[in-house]
């Protein structure tokens, strides 16, 4: 027997991403509409914002960033979250206690050298802080921010790539503001840090509330960081057996979702879904073709061929019956073998989301080979093997 170990590429904290040979990011932010909340043991909003960690993890008197959802009001004010059901808040000012937020966001990916990408996020002032500010900003690091201590201090040796206007002050409590700029990558950006990286004396403030809290607070939302010339994608052409569904486009996100509409030829006029990706279940070979206009980027047109490949079916069950999990449910590897030599050429994991986690292109003519599984989160995940004939989809439990 022979065994081979998936060498999957990790793109993310807490999360371990491959991407399709071809596949473009859409928004480079992990959950930057603050969707995806996370349990600790310690008592720091950090932690409830999967994908969203303190700039210094250890100190965590400046790392004040905690989630709201859309369910009850806070001690900062009422508000709906812009997308989703939910945003997070924290202190970007204070005139003499610094313990500002400085959320940092690790990148699905490193960004491309010489591509300009459009950043992008929303503010919303709270009710209940005294003043507004202008100080907002978006820094893109490399790698020596790993390097960084906060001690509680504003990091003014910081110099985000985008900023708001100075004087352009954030009044609004009730609608969410966008603040946004476009810069040019060196490729070695790894981090999104967000925050007000002026000195208490540097930051414009005016009064708006003289009975609120002394320092400014700040709602955020829908974070994200696009290559502002983006492809459209809607995948390659694949097979699809009759009764079976597959995947098109990019992972859905809410940075992408609203510039994304779909049409299925040869009806141009009435759409299918307006969203990055979906799943279709055609009846017989079908062309989708998705439109793509967002705001940082010019129209953009893309294709897909889903074929159907009824010959296969007999094969194809083979294939379903002969690839077999073990340990299932598993902790640390999931071994998978066959009955026989097969031809694999792609093996996908997708989790409970629906969203395809990994993906590594193999190639391979064996009877063994294990997935490591220690990193994925408890629950119940999808194995697909791409086959000469098809696809073969199984089922398995992390625990």
């Amino acid at each position: 027997m022979y065994r081979i170990r998936l060498i999957f590429i990790y793109i993310s904290v807490g999360l371990s991403f491959g991407l399709t040979r071809g596949q473009q990011i859409g928004n480079y932010v992990s959950d930057g509409s603050f969707e995806i909340p996370v349990t600790s043991s310690i008592v720091t909003g950090f932690n409830q914002a999967k994908f969203w960690q303190p700039i210094d993890s250890a100190d965590y008197s400046c790392n004040n960033l905690y989630l709201c959802n859309n369910v009850a009001p806070y001690i900062q004010g009422f508000q709906y979250a812009r997308t989703g059901n939910g945003f997070a808040g924290g202190t970007f000012f204070h005139p003499t206690i610094y313990n500002w937020m400085y959320p940092r966001n690790r990148l699905k990916s490193l960004l491309q050298a010489n591509k300009v990408y459009c950043v992008k996020f929303y503010v919303n002032n709270a009710n209940n802080s005294q003043p507004a500010i202008d100080s907002y900003g978006a820094f893109l690091a490399d790698a020596s921010l790993d390097t960084v201590s906060c001690y509680g201090v504003p990091l003014t040796f910081l110099t985000p790539q985008v900023q708001n206007p100075i004087n352009n002050f954030i009044l609004d409590t009730l609608n969410w503001t966008p603040i946004s700029g476009t810069f040019v990558a060196t490729g070695n950006e790894k981090y999104l840090v967000l925050g007000n990286f002026k000195s208490a004396l540097a930051t414009n403030s005016i009064l708006v509330n003289p009975n609120g809290f002394v320092g400014n607070d700040s709602f955020l939302d829908d974070v994200s960081v696009i290559e502002i010339n983006l492809p459209a994608y809607a995948g390659p052409d694949k097979p699809c057996i009759p009764g079976d569904s597959v995947f098109i486009g990019r992972v859905s996100d809410f940075a992408t979702d609203p510039g994304c509409i779909w049409y299925k030829l040869p009806n141009m006029t009435v759409a299918i879904d307006t969203i990055s990706g979906l799943w279709v279940k055609p009846t017989t070979t079908s062309t989708y073709v998705v439109r793509q206009e967002l705001d940082c980027s010019p129209l953009k047109w893309d294709t897909v061929v889903i074929f159907m490949d009824a010959v296969g079916l007999k094969d194809l069950q083979w294939y379903s019956d002969n690839i077999k999990l073990f340990p299932n449910p598993t902790e640390t590897d999931l071994t998978v073998t066959f009955g026989s030599q097969a031809d694999i050429g792609k093996v996908s994991i997708i989790n409970p989301l629906g969203q395809t986690i990994r993906e590594e292109d193999l190639q391979i003519q064996k009877t063994e080979f294990t997935v490591p599984t220690s990193d994925l989160d408890k629950g119940i995940y999808l194995i697909q093997f791409k086959t000469p004939v098809g696809t073969v989809t199984k089922q398995f439990l992390k625990n």
